[in-house]
């Protein structure tokens, strides 16, 4: 059972290690998430604004719109940018938790395998044992 016991204790080490590799999955994603809802946003900020200069106005409110729609450019694509990067640093998070998962699984029916092991010597042990006792009663 030694080695079992060692195996379990590698085990759960593995599955802790696991289940931080999906919090920071989750963490990215989110994070992801919360990025592209941002982008939305600005990007309907801009439809929003593009419609109200079709409306006409005078000189200088067009000019205040122009410059106001080209900084709503400018933060569209830094929001693009951000969420390109979001989106990396979330595929790098999801490769690392599957990576981490399918140790954990193999491990998991590594000691599966290892324990059935041990129970089926254990039986036999004890089946041994139990014939040595019926042999020696019956010489008796």
């Amino acid at each position: 059972m030694k080695r079992g016991r060692r195996l379990a204790a590698v085990l759960n080490i593995l599955e802790r290690e696991e289940a931080a590799a999906a919090r920071r999955l989750a963490e990215a994603l989110r994070a992801e998430a919360d990025a592209r809802e941002r982008l939305a946003q600005l990007q309907a900020y801009r439809q929003d604004y593009l419609q109200r200069g079709r409306q006409g106005g005078n000189g200088v409110a067009l000019h205040n719109l122009s410059t106001f729609l080209g900084q709503l450019q400018a933060a569209i694509d830094q929001q693009q940018q951000l969420l390109h990067t979001l989106a990396g640093r979330s595929a790098a998070a999801r490769h690392d938790w599957q990576q981490r998962r399918a140790r954990s699984e193999a491990l998991r029916t590594l000691l599966q395998r290892r324990q059935a092991a041990e129970r089926r010597a254990a039986e036999r042990q004890a089946q041994r044992e139990l014939d040595q006792w019926a042999s020696r009663r019956a010489s008796s």
